[in-house]
């Protein structure tokens, strides 16, 4: 699993975006895309500080 965090992260967190502009209503309301977003990124930033390793890379 070393390795693959934050590219699981990212593409598990890219769900509501890729709902949200397909059409389909009531995922996110008003500005709740905008902060998440936001929310994202922020997260990104911490697990990259965090990793350790290159993607694929046990050590």
């Amino acid at each position: 699993m070393k390795g693959f965090k934050t590219v699981i992260f990212n593409s598990l967190g890219s769900i509501m975006p890729i709902l949200e502009v397909s059409g389909i209503t009531g995922v996110l309301e008003g500005d709740a895309l905008k902060w998440y977003i936001i929310g994202m990124a922020v997260a990104n930033i911490v697990l990259r500080f965090m990793t350790t390793t290159a993607v694929g890379k046990s050590e």
